[in-house]
C-alpha cells in the first residue's frame, strides 16, 4: 500500500467541484492507497468550506477518508527550515509533516509545496495533470 499525503489543495477538489475533482477522488478511493494528511488539512477544509459558503458536513465527510496526523511541537521548527524562498508557513507544514509520517507521495497542487517537497526527496503527484492522470516529480 501506498502512503499518499494530501494537501488541501488536492483535498479542496472533493470539495469544490474543478477539472481535477474525479481525478483525485479515484486516488482517495483507490484500495492501494493509504489517504493520509495532518490535522492542519481539517483547519484548511473547513475554512474553504466558510469561504465557499459550503456545509460543514460536507468537509466533515471528506476528512473521514484520511488519517489525520496531528503537528508535534518540533515540527513547527522543522517546517522553519525546509528549502525554498517562495514556500508559505503552512505549505512548509505540510511539507514537513508528509515527511515524518513517511508518505511515499505528495499529492498537491501547489507549485512550490511541490518544488519544496522535490528538493526534499519526496515525489509529488498532481492527478488528471498528464495522460495517466498524474504527473510524478522525483
Amino acid at each position: 500500500m501506498n502512503r499518499c499525503y494530501f494537501d488541501t489543495s488536492a483535498v479542496a477538489k472533493l470539495l469544490i467541484e474543478e477539472r481535477e475533482s474525479e481525478d483525485v477522488r479515484r486516488w482517495v478511493d483507490d484500495v492501494a492507497i493509504e489517504p493520509v494528511s495532518s490535522l492542519l488539512l481539517e483547519t484548511e477544509l473547513r475554512r474553504v468550506a466558510w469561504q465557499q459558503d459550503l456545509a460543514q458536513d460536507r468537509a466533515t465527510a471528506i476528512l473521514g477518508h484520511f488519517e489525520l496526523f496531528e503537528v508535534p511541537d518540533w515540527e513547527w521548527r522543522a517546517a522553519g527550515l525546509i528549502l525554498g524562498r517562495a514556500l508559505r508557513s503552512l505549505d512548509a507544514l505540510h511539507v514537513a509533516a508528509a515527511i515524518r509520517v513517511e508518505a511515499d507521495t505528495l499529492i498537491s497542487y501547489d507549485e512550490r509545496m511541490i518544488e519544496a517537497a522535490m528538493q526534499m526527496g519526496l515525489p509529488s503527484i498532481q492527478p488528471g495533470l498528464d495522460t495517466e492522470g498524474a504527473i510524478t516529480r522525483v
